[in-house]
């Protein structure tokens, strides 16, 4: 045996542990994703030991002997218990960790219905796997009960898992891609019924099961809020400008409501909620969704906030989905995007759109030999998979497809609908902006060592290697100085740029080929030019280091304009002027009426800045 019995988690004893899934790596006698969740165990037994003897440590004793006997525990020790395990994920050098529960009687022979459980701003994955399966904690003791080892109240036959989601990231960008990586990891280690995937979440668990869960409503069987705001123009007060309006759409559940008319939507709300989370939000969603005919179930309850315990008390939510399933092929489907990341539903996905960001939507159905589409917005281009058909019906206009069969592009020219791909060129997947959409991806952080107090700019960019929002966990990515960095480096991953062209070498070799310039006197957009030294630029744009990558450039003529970069608010579009001194203390969602960026705006379509990104706001 590699290991000794343990009364006390200490760091050492972390480490000798580690060793040990080291030792079985090399050996190479377990799955390395058992391995991995094994290290992650091991590193929550180091980060969060007890003053008492710690169980996370001794239940990683028990599962690292089921390793060394050639058997995985995540199927043998760890059944009927929650527990953690992790992936690897591109965003971060550190592993993403997620609960994970499997009944007590798993059988791998089996199909298993899968709860995603999506926490609050005042818990973790640990917790709300807990609360999930009928755990009874105060709201306001939600945090000492994090990485307490809990023992489920409920046993169903369900697999649940619950992500960390990078901390409180509101389930947006980093977390929103999380949890679509832990339910493809879920499935890939367990035997998970695709058809019976229930999103679940509480509070900004509960936002995000409205955003996400209507971003990606074909995934899921069911998607249950409780508690949440139907989407980020709700939650952020209701009155967004026309620009903000812009980037919140495509990312927000009420926008996009539409979509769940082939997945089952419940909501359950406290009348007397006091939060962000308003009780009338929920009552215009209803309305809403009554005008669009999209079903909507809505449950009530004479409570306030904390919704999981009168929910869940008796697994009611296990009981109500269990047998729901989800039709992976729907003769009829409604596809509402705005974000060419959650631009599929079912067989009918977006693959280009005019005027990006911008809201459009299709009508599709099928109709013995041919398929009806309508389309309405400034869409370009969409795919149909799974065609069976001699002709698409779209907008009017008859498309004949000549026995094609699969997935069929058409796009929309000067004369009409016709079959057929649309150029990469300009914005498109993958390349398209607004600044949040680099966010899902791997971040390189490249920082100036020239100019005056260099050392700002690499603490800029050791701040923006953490991620760009507050309240992040685990958020860990490569940080490396201008003088250092390869351009491997530079076309292998989205690169983020810190200084001037005067402070950092990187920019300066670019700097001829961005359309926003920064001097020492000032920024200038277009023909716009915005001066002092306390004046900062941050925007996106094509990578010429690297095809399909981008470049982000957070940019000013002192460095401590640079590091105020970091007090911009969560929400923008592709480009943003700020002034240093006006920033907030701390970021929010929007600026606020005394912070209003300088200006700020979208490039076009082809990259470039439009007249009315070249003037303030």
């Amino acid at each position: 045996m590699l290991l000794a019995a343990s009364a006390r988690a200490q760091p050492s004893e972390a480490a000798e542990r580690l060793a040990s899934v080291e030792a079985l790596r090399a050996a190479r006698a377990a799955p390395e994703g058992t391995l991995v969740g094994l290290e992650h165990l091991a590193r929550v037994a180091e980060r969060h030991r007890e003053r008492t003897p710690s169980p996370w440590i001794g239940r990683l004793d028990r599962y690292l002997a089921e390793a060394e006997a050639g058997r995985d525990p995540y199927v043998t020790e760890a059944r009927g218990e929650i527990t953690v395990r992790a992936y690897r994920s591109a965003l971060s050098e550190r592993l993403a960790g997620y609960a994970v529960y499997v009944p007590p009687g798993y059988d791998p022979a089996r199909r298993y219905p899968l709860l995603v459980a999506l926490h609050g701003g005042s818990s973790n994955g640990n917790l709300f796997a807990a609360l999930a399966l009928g755990a009874r904690v105060s709201f306001t003791d939600y945090r000492r009960y994090w990485w307490t080892v809990h023992a489920p109240r409920l046993a169903p036959e369900w697999i649940v898992i619950a992500p960390d989601g990078f901390g409180n990231s509101m389930w947006r960008y980093y977390g929103e891609r999380d949890a679509l990586d832990a339910i493809a990891d879920a499935c890939a280690r367990y035997s998970v019924d695709a058809e019976r995937v229930v999103l679940f979440g509480l509070s900004n668990g509960g936002l995000g099961s409205f955003n996400i869960g209507t971003r990606h409503a074909w995934r899921f069987s069911a998607v249950v809020p409780l508690a949440g705001a139907p989407g980020w123009s709700h939650y952020t007060g209701g009155a967004p400008s026309e620009r903000e309006r812009r980037v919140l759409e495509p990312l927000s559940g009420w926008s996009l409501i539409e979509n769940a008319r082939n997945t089952h939507l419940h909501a359950h709300h406290g009348r007397t909620d006091p939060g962000p989370m308003r009780p009338r939000y929920v009552e215009e969603l209803a309305a809403h969704t009554d005008v669009l005919e999209v079903p909507f179930t809505l449950d009530w309850y004479a409570t306030g906030h904390d919704l999981v315990v009168p929910v869940q008390r008796d697994g009611r939510v296990f009981d109500e989905e269990a047998e729901r399933r989800r039709d992976p092929s729907p003769a009829s489907v409604t596809l509402v995007t705005g974000d060419y990341r959650a631009a599929r539903q079912h067989w009918v996905e977006v693959t280009r759109i005019d005027d990006y960001p911008s809201i459009v939507a299709v009508e599709a159905r099928r109709e013995a030999a041919r398929i009806v589409v309508s389309t309405r917005g400034s869409l370009r281009a969409l795919r149909l998979h799974e065609v069976r058909a001699r002709e698409v019906v779209i907008d009017g206009a008859r498309v004949p497809l000549e026995g094609a069969t699969g997935a069929v592009d058409l796009v929309r020219g000067e004369g009409g609908w016709r079959v057929g791909a649309p150029r990469a060129r300009g914005k498109r997947p993958g390349v398209s902006g607004p600044l949040g959409d680099a966010l899902y991806e791997p971040l390189l952080h490249v920082y100036g060592t020239g100019g005056e107090r260099p050392h700002l700019l690499r603490e800029a960019a050791e701040r923006g290697a953490r991620g760009f929002f507050e309240n992040l966990h685990d958020v860990v990515q490569p940080v490396v100085a201008d003088t250092d960095v390869t351009d491997a480096q530079l076309a292998g991953a989205h690169v983020v740029l810190y200084g001037s062209p005067r402070s950092n070498t990187v920019l300066a070799r670019i700097a001829d080929r961005l359309p926003i310039r920064v001097a020492a006197d000032g920024v200038s957009v277009g023909a716009q030019r915005y001066g002092g030294a306390h004046v900062g630029v941050r925007f996106l744009y094509p990578s010429p280091f690297g095809a399909g990558r981008y470049v982000i450039v957070q940019a000013a003529a002192r460095s401590e304009a640079v590091a105020a970069g970091h007090r911009l608010p969560a929400f923008l579009p592709d480009w943003v002027v700020y002034d240093a001194r006006r920033l907030p203390a701390r970021p929010g969602n929007l600026p606020t009426a005394r912070s209003r960026h300088v200006a700020a705006g979208f490039f076009d379509d082809a990259w470039r800045l439009t007249p009315e990104g070249s003037t303030p706001r």
